[in-house]
């Protein structure tokens, strides 16, 4: 039994399905895990006593969430000294549009680059629209967008891109991940 770490951020909830979909996959194989949210963190969270550490965070108007930019700089050292990953969710990611999804897979490398994090796993996941969670604001600026992109424009309504199927592969790779972390690795116990 391998221990779990998800530390995520998300605008309007999208990523907390996904973080809670991976969650509900890897503790029915039998492991053990722990959802925090990265703007959240309690005070006593001590990375060392996880096997793996997952990070995912959402796209809004072009950048990952600062507090998770925040998270893994300021964590570096732990994440890349032991199994870790990350998840990209955005709307450009779950896009059917070839230079949509190249544009998803720049954001994640940028992300990657900032940080200077070496993930052992990374993947894209389609996010959502949610127009009806958006200020006004918002709503005219993702439609505007939207339509640039031939993407749908009601703003009466949401649009979700997530490929479910896609996030349970993703959990059932990191449960290998785990299996061969445990066997490997017990984590380190919190000193104090």
């Amino acid at each position: 039994m391998a221990k779990l770490l998800i530390v995520y951020g998300s605008g309007e909830g999208q990523t907390t399905k996904i973080a809670q979909r991976i969650a509900e996959v890897v503790q029915g194989k039998g492991h053990v895990v722990e959802l925090v949210r990265g703007n959240g963190l309690p005070s006593n969270l001590n990375l060392a006593n996880y096997h793996f550490i997952l990070v995912g965070a959402s796209i809004h108007t072009g950048k990952h969430q600062p507090y998770m930019v925040k998270f893994v700089k300021s964590n570096l050292s732990a994440l890349n000294s032991k199994p870790s990953g990350f998840f990209s969710v955005s709307v450009s990611a779950g896009s059917k549009v070839p230079r949509l999804h190249a544009l998803a897979e720049k954001y994640l490398e940028r992300f990657i680059t900032e940080t200077g994090w070496k993930p052992t796993t990374t993947t894209l996941i389609g996010g959502a629209l949610q127009y009806t969670k958006y200020n006004i604001l918002n709503k005219l600026l993702m439609r505007y967008i939207t339509r640039n992109s031939l993407g749908p424009t009601d703003i009466k309504r949401d649009y979700e891109y997530t490929d479910w199927e896609q996030v349970t592969k993703f959990a059932e790779s990191l449960v290998s991940l785990l299996d061969k972390s445990s066997a490997s690795a017990e984590p380190q116990k919190a000193t104090r």
